[in-house]
């Protein structure tokens, strides 16, 4: 991932497929080798939290629903996605 797409997401919070700006306290991501800031970040405040338990309980019977060999399908899927694109995401 490009440091134009991290700056694009920094003080953002995925909830529900998309990303919108925290409404929490702000915080920075140190390297912890030379503690450099790496992102910018902003926590969740609890209207959001529970909008992100709201979601995740709304997603949880279709991937229930789903079945084990479909699920097994879409997990394999996506590990094979995070090995492919390794580099990128290295910069979350």
């Amino acid at each position: 991932m490009s440091n134009a797409v991290s700056e694009a997401i920094a003080g953002t919070v995925f909830i529900n497929g998309e990303f919108i700006a925290g409404d929490g306290s702000e915080f920075q991501s140190l390297c912890p080798v030379d503690e450099h800031v790496v992102w910018d970040g902003c926590s969740s405040g609890r209207a959001q939290i529970d909008a992100a338990f709201d979601a995740a309980r709304g997603a949880f019977g279709a991937w229930w629903d789903a079945g084990a060999d479909k699920r097994i399908e879409i997990v394999s899927r996506c590990a094979d996605l995070i090995k492919e694109n390794a580099d990128e995401l290295a910069w979350l």
